[in-house]
């Protein structure tokens, strides 16, 4: 489980026990219960991973990845979106306005609800994910927007392979900022205002006066292998083939996490 967990910057790393679902493909924290989205459907944990048990009536999917609005879990799905309203217990297939196809990711940010498809596009609801509709983004056609990155105010997201897109009313409207820095990027990561990229052999800083990245890659491992990341307060963390780097002075200089 990487980086999934609340810890101290200076806790140690302890194998939890499961889930025996097959590869972790996503996992989200909600309070004391952690989910875990696998190739073979959802599973729960209440006890900080010391044991899970499976969370999928209906659901025996591989799960991209899992969000909640408004009390309601959201799973995205090779078949759609799927909804727990009893915090995962039974899930049921989401239908009101949404296509029942291969979906990439969904985003939650307190009522918006937002999912993307790789046939139809992106998708948003401001009611907690009981209905959607789709968005329109003018000149640019069958965005479907990913990794999404919010500071709280502003929302980003690539549609791959190259743009990057802000939205600062949530979701409603969308701007392109500037395209990606390289072609694979993976991960989309605010600390505060500023923004950054990881892509599979590089991290980058954005700079917004003149819409460039710098490679801010020194001390990461010289082959690649970057897998994503997150931010913890002001820290950032990556993962990678070789383990896992941390930054305390946002991404100026790295130290490999032994």
């Amino acid at each position: 489980l990487f980086l999934s967990l609340y810890f101290s910057l200076s806790a140690q790393w302890e194998r939890t026990n499961g889930p025996k679902g097959g590869f972790i493909h996503n996992v989200y924290s909600d309070g004391n219960t952690i989910y875990a989205g696998t190739y073979g459907g959802v599973f729960r944990s209440e006890d900080d991973g010391l044991s899970w048990i499976p969370a999928n009536q209906n659901l025996s999917l591989r799960i991209i990845n899992i969000t909640k609005s408004e009390g309601r879990l959201f799973a995205a799905t090779e078949a759609g979106v799927f909804v727990s309203n009893d915090e995962g217990q039974n899930w049921e297939l989401v239908e009101n306005g949404l296509p029942q196809s291969k979906a990439i990711e969904v985003f939650s940010k307190d009522e918006i609800v937002l999912a993307s498809f790789y046939q139809e596009g992106t998708f948003r609801s401001t009611d907690g994910g009981l209905s959607f509709e789709p968005l329109n983004f003018g000149n640019f056609d069958h965005v479907r927007l990913t990794r999404f990155a919010t500071n709280g105010e502003s929302i980003y997201a690539i549609d791959r392979p190259y743009n990057i897109f802000q939205s600062v009313d949530k979701g409603m409207s969308w701007s392109k900022v500037t395209e990606a820095p390289e072609y694979f990027t993976e991960e989309l990561i605010l600390v505060g205002n500023q923004l950054f990229a990881v892509s599979d052999d590089h991290f980058f800083r954005f700079n917004p006066t003149d819409s460039t990245w710098t490679n801010s890659s020194s001390g990461l491992p010289q082959f690649g292998g970057l897998l994503g990341g997150i931010s913890l307060g002001t820290h950032l963390f990556i993962e990678t083939y070789y383990g896992i780097y941390r930054s305390g002075d946002v991404g100026l200089s790295w130290e490999k996490i032994q």
